[in-house]
């Protein structure tokens, strides 16, 4: 076998991807001159050659991408005020419908997708938000109400001085703000719980979160990493 070539992975394997059959026959050519010139080469070849990670996100991905698309979308309001409410719909529903990825999303590696796999629709992409944005909406038409019916009214008291009755009101609104903010997070909560890891609004508009590659954040702390290493060694 020193001089003979290699037979064919295939031939051994059949199962063998043929990406990964090239690989390793080129790692076994007889010639130097076809085989790979250095580790770092090989290494990318074999990066290339992986398959895009299909694993359901989890409750932690997700919250990290939503906390990153969260400080973008203040970023907005602080500047926009009000405005923030109708572009963060078209920032969700867009980048979901269009590329299944918020910035968020991109830089965690993860992408919503419908159970096929491919890109979700525009139904899909609207009935996720508005599930996923139920909550700060409930709160908004709340504090309408709320303002609509007391605008006029001063409040001035002393905690001494108030009676059951005074005190039903206000107790009431704060249990319909909490009964609210309970149940705008057990639909994220859901994702910990749920065996296909779904959030509410995953289940309600038929959609999945998955890994789809390598997250950009990662190969920027491996870049960063690689390069302290070779100040290091130098």
């Amino acid at each position: 076998h020193v001089t003979d070539k290699a037979p064919p992975v295939r031939v051994a394997n059949p199962d063998v991807p043929e990406v990964l059959a090239r690989i390793a026959e080129r790692m076994m050519a007889k010639e130097p001159a076809d085989r790979f010139t250095n580790y770092d080469e090989l290494l990318a070849a074999l990066e290339s050659a992986r398959a895009e990670r299909r694993e359901l996100s989890g409750f932690r991905t997700r919250g990290i991408a939503l906390a990153i698309d969260a400080v973008l979308l203040a970023v907005v309001g602080y500047f926009a005020a009000w405005w923030v409410i109708p572009v963060g719909l078209a920032y969700f529903v867009l980048c979901h419908h269009f590329f299944g990825q918020t910035m968020g999303k991109w830089l965690l590696g993860i992408r919503v997708e419908d159970p096929a796999g491919g890109l979700i629709s525009w139904k899909a992409a609207l009935i996720r938000f508005l599930v996923f944005a139920w909550g700060p909406l409930a709160w908004t038409v709340l504090a309408v109400v709320v303002y609509s019916l007391h605008h006029d009214e001063r409040v001035a008291f002393r905690m001494a001085n108030l009676s059951l009755s005074q005190l039903a009101l206000p107790a009431l609104y704060v249990a319909l703000a909490t009964a609210i903010l309970v149940a705008y997070l057990a639909g994220f909560l859901l994702v910990a719980f749920h065996p296909r890891r779904l959030a509410l609004h995953d289940i309600l508009a038929g959609t999945e979160v998955r890994f789809k590659a390598r997250p950009p954040a990662e190969q920027v702390v491996d870049a960063v990493k690689a390069t302290t290493l070779t100040r290091r060694s130098r």
